[in-house]
């Protein structure tokens, strides 16, 4: 009986420390910010595109973070369309994302008309 009893202990231990690792390859990597000044690849995923408010449209650049840091971005655009072209930048900060979900910030500037083509980049670092 006594035998048989360790058995099980030992077959629950066995499967709680199996079920613990799998738990732990299945938890979300915690990304790192690549150092100095870069487009943050790793970290930032990046929507773009004509957005509209009431009768104005504006081109919109949305950027998201999966990082557990604070990144600071300057985004620069340059759109033309038939009926002219715009160029505009701004600063985005973005606060630490959390496992499997991403914070995210936007910046707009006003244009002409939807439509046409546009030319975006960035320039982030890590805080």
């Amino acid at each position: 009986m006594t035998c048989s009893v360790a058995r099980a202990v030992v077959t629950v231990l066995a499967l709680s420390a199996s079920l613990a690792a799998a738990r732990a390859e299945d938890a979300p990597a915690r990304l790192k910010p690549e150092p100095g000044v870069t487009s943050q690849s790793p970290c930032l995923s990046e929507n773009s595109g004509w957005t509209r408010n009431g009768r104005r449209i504006a081109f919109t650049i949305a950027l998201g973070n999966k990082c557990d840091a604070r990144i600071r971005c300057r985004v620069f655009a340059y759109v033309t369309s038939a009926k002219g072209a715009r160029q505009g930048e701004g600063v985005l900060t973005l606060r630490p994302g959390s496992p499997g979900q991403e914070t995210k910030n936007s910046w707009s500037m006003r244009v002409p008309m939807a439509g046409g083509s546009a030319q975006t980049a960035r320039e982030c670092r890590a805080l």
